[in-house]
């Protein structure tokens, strides 16, 4: 059995899913190829970068409160990371590392498309939702139970990224 936590078995696991075709679209392992365009997570949460971000989309969309740009501008943040993190999850019992250390997003047309997560160590499992059995020489985190995955999933997401 291939070791289940390489990046091309993620990939096949998370495409076996039936999702629709932006979920199924939201998230990968392997890294993209040179001629794709990417930014690192940290890079994008810049508070430079972010500011002015917002400030363009305000100006674009001709909205006067910043709060409100903002707030899209966060949405849309999320709408790239949660989902596929969220599915691997509840669906294979798989809790990844989304921090902002660990993510770039890679961007189509000006807008960001999808997660690629950079490093799978960091990763654990929820055996009863895992649908493979865990190998002896698997070394990541092992989760006792359902509040367990989602307080590590949300902590590792939550914690390294936007409260540190």
């Amino acid at each position: 059995m291939k070791n289940m936590l390489q990046p091309e078995f993620l990939d096949e696991l998370f495409a076996s899913f039936q999702l629709d075709e932006y979920t199924a679209q939201s998230l990968r392992f392997t890294p993209p190829g040179d001629e794709i365009e990417i930014i690192s997570a940290t890079d994008y949460l810049q508070p430079n970068r972010l500011t002015a971000m917002i400030e363009a989309a305000a100006k674009e969309n001709k909205v006067e409160d910043l709060r409100v740009a903002a707030a899209v501008s966060n949405k849309l943040y999320h709408w790239i990371v949660l989902p596929g993190v969220l599915i691997m999850m509840t669906s294979a019992g798989i809790g990844l590392d989304a921090s902002a250390e660990n993510a770039s997003f890679i961007i189509k047309e000006s807008e960001l498309k999808m997660l690629w997560l950079h490093n799978l160590e960091n990763t654990a499992i929820y055996p009863p939702r895992f649908p493979f059995s865990i190998p002896d020489h698997y070394a990541g985190k092992i989760l006792n139970s359902v509040d367990e995955l989602h307080h590590w999933c949300l902590q590792v997401y939550f914690d390294t990224t936007f409260l540190s």
